[in-house]
């Protein structure tokens, strides 16, 4: 059981939480919802020591238990390779693991009958704690989470921050902990590891405490649901989808309640306003005011939950295209060797096309070099008449003019535009007033996403090619684009690792793999899968 014992929060003048108390049982698994700044993150923080609550309140787990959690930053002073530095992770059995290996070539350059005790000794111990399970255990994992074979005995600082991060979780969960505790783990994961890692925390026997943006998790995962709002908990019993559900019967059971002891107040004070002058009523009167009294205290005891501030996104285009919309024939990519071969596809005008397939292997390359950004590297892509490309790219510091305020940037997108038509685009995505003017470098990765969705929309294309555009989004903004592009009448190439989204978009999937093959299927996710268990294309090779 972890027990959360009057925490306190501030930031400044800002109340995260106050006396916030709550009771998680052992084995449960639990989502942590709420708006951006509710204090989800803070809240984590504190539960895993790496921040401190502002009271005297109490963070109390079984003695012995071990919380896991994925840190911030990388380990900059990694073991020499990949697989050494996820057994470390382990902090009972890698110890054992090193004296082992060092008692080991002991006896190789000297040996005597004393190291040779002491290494059976190690060895046995090693045994006995299933050291060898641990290694399994360790291999699983790294290559469930995408590294091969080959990369194990690399050094984790050839590998990027996104696979260090995987690195970092992998050690997490090799460490078997009691409580693990993770803020947006499918971050830097791509849909192949993403669903390793869930059926993973399915099967997770501990308790599990997590953050995330991706509904589907939320829903699979999830078995029950904290909900921290104006730094108060609440809690819902069953997976997101469920939790939205009892919180909408709520806010509108309390609404209706609200407006109902409001018509009784009115009705008294009618009464009141009328005779309260008159003698003969006064008693009347006076009854009728405490009934007010009464009623307006009982009416502010019920919380009415405001709206939560969504965009309102709208992707018009300025002609249609003509029905063939790209034409693509023998289409290799890659920098200098081929990462994806031969692709042959006709592109029709209203196709949501989604990619997917393992990081690295060339999705993004394949936006990149459809724009131009990156040369073919054999066959060629012929756009159609009035066909007009827009860009959404991954990393939104590679697109947006960072020293510019989000009205210039979206301006230099299309400057036939007047301010009246920029403040429109940026109002409907939550720019407000003097925020426009805002210089985009301080913005937050949420706020530079809007930003570049701001700047796609005022193109105008009526070809979006979008890479990743649910990164940084919370979940309402996340539902609101995909309603959005629903509605788009133009033509979409898209790569996600977000189920939900894609499987609410997409009329059809381009599954890619590490070899260079690829699959074109009509249909969505759930259909893609199906063809490819029939076809034993498997996505994770």
């Amino acid at each position: 059981m972890l027990s959360l014992i009057n925490l306190s929060k501030t930031f400044g003048h800002k109340v995260l939480f106050k006396d916030l108390t709550q009771t998680i049982s052992q084995g449960a698994h639990v989502a942590l919802v709420g708006a951006n700044g509710a204090g989800k993150t803070s809240l984590l923080n504190i539960i895993c020591g790496l921040d401190k609550c502002d009271s005297n309140g109490q963070i109390v787990i079984p003695k012995g238990f071990k919380i896991g959690y994925l840190p911030q930053e990388i380990n900059p002073n990694p073991k020499h390779s990949l697989f050494e530095e996820a057994l470390s992770g382990h902090s009972d059995l890698y110890p054992l693991h090193v004296k082992r290996d060092v008692v080991l070539k002991q006896m190789e350059e000297n040996y005597t009958e004393e190291i040779h005790h002491v290494y059976e000794q190690v060895e046995n111990e090693y045994q006995n704690l299933n050291g060898y399970q641990l290694e399994g255990d360790a291999d699983k994992l790294l290559k469930g989470l995408g590294f091969l074979e080959k990369d194990l005995q690399r050094n984790p600082k050839e590998f990027s921050g996104g696979w260090r991060m995987r690195l970092e979780l992998a050690k997490v969960l090799v460490n078997q902990p009691d409580v693990l505790v993770l803020d947006e783990p499918t971050n830097h994961l791509d849909l192949p590891s993403l669903m390793f890692l869930e059926n993973y925390l399915i099967n997770f026997k501990g308790t599990l405490l997590f953050v995330s943006h991706d509904q589907d998790l939320l829903d699979r995962l999830a078995k029950k649901v904290l909900y921290l709002r104006d730094g108060k908990i609440s809690e819902y019993t069953g997976n997101f989808s469920s939790f939205l559900e009892q919180h909408a019967l709520e806010k509108e059971q309390a609404a209706a309640q609200h407006e109902n002891l409001n018509k009784k107040i009115e009705h008294n004070q009618k009464f009141i306003d009328r005779f309260g002058a008159k003698a003969s009523k006064a008693t009347q009167a006076q009854s009728k005011q405490k009934a007010v009294d009464r009623l307006k205290s009982m009416q502010s005891t019920i919380e009415i939950e405001g709206k939560q501030a969504a965009p309102h996104i709208n992707i018009p285009l300025l002609k249609q295209s003509v029905k063939n919309v790209l034409t693509i024939e023998d289409m290799t990519v890659g920098y200098t060797a081929p990462l994806i071969k031969k692709i042959k596809l006709m592109v029709q005008r209203g196709q949501k096309i989604a990619i997917v397939g393992a990081n690295g292997i060339g999705k993004s390359t394949i936006l990149k070099s459809l724009i131009g950004e990156i040369p073919l590297l054999e066959g060629y892509v012929k756009q159609g008449e009035n066909v007009q490309l827009g860009y959404y790219a991954q990393s939104q510091l590679d697109q947006l003019n960072l020293s510019a305020s989000a009205f210039d940037n979206v301006l230099e997108s299309n400057g036939l535009l007047t301010e009246g038509d920029v403040r429109r685009i940026l109002g409907s995505l939550l720019f407000k007033d003097q925020d426009v003017r805002k210089p985009v470098a301080v913005m937050s990765g949420g706020e530079k996403s809007r930003v570049g969705l701001a700047c796609m929309i005022a193109k105008k294309a009526n070809t979006l090619l979008m890479d990743e555009p649910t990164n940084h989004l919370d979940l309402i903004s996340q539902e609101n684009l995909a309603d959005s592009l629903i509605k788009y009448p133009g033509t979409l190439i898209f790569v996600s690792h977000d189920r939900r989204f894609i499987n609410r978009i997409a009329t059809h999937v381009l599954g890619v793999k590490s070899n260079g093959q690829h699959l074109f299927v009509k249909g969505n996710l759930d259909a893609f899968f199906e063809d490819a268990q029939r076809l034993k294309f498997d996505l994770m090779q």
